[in-house]
């Protein structure tokens, strides 16, 4: 629905649109091939002009949503440029179309299958040509919403382990008292309500930018990267270990789910990688502005190892250096201008300032990563998502303090101290203080006394094995 709502022309939106809405077509996206997962530039299907006709030849892979008597969109090469072609599939598999099906652990309540397609016609006039771009302008924006959606659905599903979580933690006693009062689970529930409210504040800021004209790309990195973190941690971490060896019994919501919770590590974007996808598009800019001159002098003077006390090396660079030089002597010792925040709790305010000032400080840290590495920081991909991840969780905490604040309820406020807490402190290496566990503990103590007012309501499945 999306490639042809945001690029379809008008006479592709009337043919395809009214069918999709109607639910008499249902619609899925074909990017991933064999080959071609994280790395888009492996691309091999094809599509080549054979008259008024696409001939498509190729095979794709992790395909949700793809059955016969769909309509789907396929990213392929044309004159080695990617395009997207809006495919009509056939009511049953034959010569030319063909599913290649598999077991996979997750997805199980959906289709998700690969698609071979041979000699494959479709009509020209189902090329989607976009303004500005090309075919992964499309499937860009397509992901863009498929991650913050993926952020969203991540606090969606940490609500339903919470609200299994509270009851048992109730019903569970140990050494004389139920496991509710004691700090460890209470702890748990804190940082399951803290990463709730750190996902809901992003899917409200990503959601924003995309409904007022924007791409939201970097942002909606961010979104998916912290709600699929989150869901793992919170799975594993957290609901897991309090339910204990219940957790394995079969119709269990964790042992029936685990690989649920887990994929969205992978689909739409594998984190780590994204995370470097995320820091490449964050110094483009610098990189073109300041150290492309520099590294284009230097080629043609013919400088392979540049010294700055060499006088000819300095001679050659004279110009290329003055832009960034410039730009290096009023990031250091021009004074930043001081956020402007609105009305804000204190301690919310507090995290608020710390995450804004730490990111007007990363560009300086950003350049001297790239003026060490210069050409070979491509191949440094440690440093870059060490510093991606620095990044992301300081806009995660600046995100999260001004959704809160906006937020009348003194217990999602306490949830998103914590996260910023934890931010804070992961990013620090700090070890947790006596007064962050008190604040944590009196936070999850809240929490199991039906405090996180989202969870009020949610169905939650019988203990299983009482005693």
């Amino acid at each position: 629905v999306d490639p042809v709502s945001s690029f379809g022309n008008e006479e592709q939106k009337k043919r395809f649109l009214p069918r999709l809405a109607s639910g008499e077509r249902l619609s899925a996206f074909a990017l991933t091939e064999p080959g071609a997962g994280s790395d888009l530039t492996a691309l091999r299907t094809t599509a080549r002009l054979d008259g008024d006709d696409y001939v498509i030849n190729g095979e794709k892979l992790f395909i949700t949503n793809v059955v016969p008597g769909r309509t789907i969109g396929v990213v392929c090469l044309i004159d080695d440029s990617p395009a997207v072609i809006i495919c009509d599939l056939p009511d049953q598999e034959n010569d030319n179309f063909q599913l290649r099906k598999y077991g996979l652990y997750a997805l199980k309540h959906t289709y998700n299958q690969g698609i071979v397609f041979k000699d494959f016609r479709v009509p020209a006039a189902n090329l989607l040509e976009p303004i500005r771009g090309n075919g992964l302008t499309i499937a860009y924006h397509g992901l863009n919403l498929g991650r913050v959606s993926l952020c969203a659905n991540a606090a969606g599903t940490m609500r339903l382990m919470m609200a299994s979580m509270i009851p048992w933690a109730k019903f569970r006693v140990t050494y004389g008292e139920a496991i509710a009062s004691r700090e460890l689970v209470q702890r748990r529930l804190a940082r399951m309500a803290a990463m709730i409210v750190g996902c809901d504040a992003l899917v409200e800021w990503c959601s924003q930018l995309i409904d007022e004209g924007f791409r939201g790309e970097m942002e909606c990195i961010i979104a998916k990267i912290f709600g699929s973190e989150a869901q793992k941690e919170a799975a594993i971490e957290l609901y897991m270990k309090t339910h204990g060896g219940r957790s394995f019994l079969h119709g269990h919501m964790f042992g029936d789910n685990v690989h649920e919770y887990l994929a969205p590590c992978i689909y739409e974007g594998e984190g780590e990688m994204l995370g470097m996808a995320f820091f490449k598009s964050l110094v483009k800019h610098h990189g073109v502005t300041y150290f492309e001159p520099i590294g284009k002098t230097l080629q043609a003077a013919g400088i392979k190892k540049p010294n700055p006390m060499n006088p000819a090396h300095a001679w050659a660079l004279r110009k290329a250096l003055v832009p960034y030089g410039k730009w290096f002597l009023r990031e250091k010792f021009s004074s930043k201008p001081k956020a402007q925040l609105p009305s804000m709790p204190g301690k919310l305010k507090e995290h608020a300032e710390w995450a804004a000032e730490s990111l007007q400080r990363s560009p300086m840290e950003i350049s001297s990563t790239m003026q060490k590495h210069q050409l070979k920081l491509a191949d440094r991909q440690c440093r870059m998502s060490e510093l991606s991840t620095r990044i992301q969780l300081m806009t995660v905490a600046l995100c999260t303090s001004l959704y809160a604040a906006r937020q009348n309820d003194e217990v999602l406020q306490a949830a998103a101290d914590v996260l910023c807490q934890d931010i804070r402190r992961q990013l620090s290496g700090r070890r947790p203080s006596d007064s962050y566990f008190r604040t944590a503990t009196k936070l999850g103590e809240a929490i199991a006394d039906g405090g996180f007012k989202s969870i009020a309501g949610m169905h939650v499945d019988d203990i299983m094995m009482k005693y």
